[in-house]
């Protein structure tokens, strides 16, 4: 990934190529962005690709709201009101610094949801007792299945497909014939 994201490529791309990173690497960041919330309070997820594009090395931490708001320029101004406004408990907020050689913005900016199901995973993976508190919103039917674990979503997304929440093979946005959505919908990850 390190060297098409460093390569020129369109801001949609480069935002795409971030957005699916962001996904790719999502546990280690809902990890920091959690444990930093309750740390030190609000705060954001900084990335800094300037030396290593998007990689497995790529450098990032969590910044708190008041270190953000310390600065006077417009990009942490911008990212101030993300961080004011993403809710802790399903959410984070992540900005990107991209290499100066880009003809784009040096920076940008993504508040991430994540699904209910997609938290639960995510604790009983790391074995934290995690429980989000309830958003008053219930489903028609829950499904029988239980969540695939990250790597089979991500081997799903490459094929092109997923499944739906009860074995149905769809398209990644896709809801099948009997009314059920795909585990990337119904995780809050597309």
């Amino acid at each position: 990934m390190t060297e098409a994201y460093r390569a020129e490529l369109s801001p949609e791309a480069q935002k795409a190529a971030e957005s699916t990173w962001l996904k790719e690497n999502i546990v280690a960041f809902w990890s920091t962005a959690y444990a930093g919330y309750y740390d030190g309070g609000r705060g954001a997820i900084v990335i800094d690709t300037t030396s290593t594009g998007l990689s497995e090395d790529t450098p990032f931490h969590y910044s708190r709201q008041d270190l953000v708001e310390e600065q006077a320029d417009e990009i942490s101004r911008q990212l101030a009101e993300l961080v004011a406004d993403y809710d802790p408990e399903s959410q984070f907020v992540a900005v990107f610094i991209r290499p100066r050689a880009t003809t784009h913005s040096e920076f940008s900016m993504f508040q991430m949801r994540l699904g209910e199901k997609l938290l639960q995973a995510i604790a009983a993976r790391e074995g934290q007792s995690y429980s989000p508190e309830a958003s008053g919103v219930t489903t028609a039917e829950t499904p029988e299945l239980e969540p695939p674990d990250l790597e089979t979503l991500m081997a799903w997304e490459e094929e092109g497909g997923c499944e739906a929440t009860d074995g149905c093979w769809v398209e990644s946005d896709g809801v099948c014939s009997h009314g059920h959505q795909s585990w990337l919908l119904e995780l809050g990850l597309i």
